[in-house]
């Protein structure tokens, strides 16, 4: 064979080989891996290795598989970012992972599908002109924990949607609203957090929230509010919840005129003081639907009146708390106010009731 017929051999070959590799590179999937890295030294590339990890949250969520994790190595900011996928974004604790979020941005949007599970751990989310740090507009299971959010002139948390949202750990603060639930399809909890120096700590316009081991305070609008503004049922409950230091209600829960919704609570060991210029617990059908409030072992002192109960469609019923030291009545109500003969009702020289309590006595 002559030298010439070799070297073309081996052309042919070679081109041959480049070809096939270019059509395996084409029809392979993007790269993703189970775990990915982000660092302040890192450059986003597609795999977000720990060796070459990526600079940003946004590069290591679409180099992750789904149900994997973005792990942060040391301590910086990491940009805004959208999932839309079951994801875990981790900040080891003593690192700092921040979000600055300026006007007209979103920090962490959440469009995740019904079945899927995201995770937001040890994040530093700040607004700098923005409105909302964390939207969840849908997905399985949401949890945010150990998170702090500061400066949202609308809301830290916006539960907009989404199966169940837990949130623990939270630290919330200067925020207008802490955490807004606005879905009738979702259930939110959040535990062992604070969350202080906004209009109002927890707000339920639609759906179910509760909150254990939760303190509130500082608040100008209501420390927790729940205000349905459409037809069905929203569900509050409080264990364990200290509200404090409102320059207006501790705990307002109200039915707007005409709204036909129904709204139950049920408050067990919660502390409501220092409201001051309203109520330590307002409760209003307004004629427009129906409010049922269960309280038990807890405390309502120090405000400007204890518990207001307004509507023919309001119960309250009220059982071994102590309802002390509101300028006004301790108890003011033109509703159905049911007491069980076990409760301490004490003032500062006003009436201890206004209106009419209806006994409701163990059985």
């Amino acid at each position: 064979m002559s030298i010439q017929c070799v070297t073309m051999n081996r052309f042919v070959e070679t081109a041959l080989r480049a070809f096939v590799l270019a059509c395996l590179l084409a029809s392979a999937p993007a790269y993703s891996a189970q775990r990915t890295f982000v660092s302040t030294s890192g450059v986003n590339n597609p795999a977000c290795s720990p060796v070459a990890p990526c600079r940003d949250f946004a590069s290591a969520i679409a180099a992750t598989s789904s149900g994997g994790e973005v792990i942060v190595l040391d301590s910086g900011g990491y940009g805004l970012v959208t999932i839309t996928k079951a994801v875990s974004i981790i900040a080891p604790p003593g690192l700092y992972a921040g979000i600055s979020v300026f006007a007209a941005q979103t920090g962490i949007t959440i469009n995740a599908g019904a079945s899927d599970r995201v995770v937001l751990r040890g994040l530093t989310i700040s607004g700098l002109g923005s409105d909302t740090g964390v939207i969840i507009n849908s997905g399985g299971q949401i949890y945010i924990e150990d998170c702090t959010l500061t400066g949202f002139t609308f809301v830290g948390i916006n539960v907009n949607g989404g199966g169940s949202t837990h949130v623990s750990g939270l630290v919330s603060r200067q925020n207008f609203l802490g955490v807004f639930v606005n879905s009738d399809g979702t259930a939110v909890h959040v535990s062992d957090s604070r969350l202080a120096l906004g209009a109002t700590g927890l707000a339920l316009q639609a759906g179910n929230l509760d909150a254990n081991r939760v303190t509130i305070e500082d608040t100008f609008v209501g420390g927790i509010r729940a205000f349905p503004v459409s037809a069905g049922t929203v569900s509050l409950a409080l264990v364990d919840v200290v509200v404090r230091r409102s320059t207006s209600i501790g705990v307002q829960l109200v039915v707007p005129v005409g709204t036909a919704a129904t709204l139950n609570a049920v408050m067990s060991r919660v502390a409501i003081s220092n409201s001051a210029s309203n109520p330590g617990i307002q409760v209003d059908s307004s004629d427009a639907g129906t409010v049922t409030v269960a309280i038990a072992d807890s405390t309502i002192a120090e405000n400007t009146e204890g518990i207001t109960a307004v509507g023919a469609d309001t119960t309250v019923i009220l059982s071994n708390s102590m309802v002390a030291r509101n300028t006004g009545a301790d108890i003011s109500s033109s509703a159905v106010f049911r007491t069980s003969g076990n409760n301490a009702l004490t003032g500062r020289g006003a009436a201890d009731i206004v209106g009419t309590l209806t006994p409701n006595p163990p059985k």
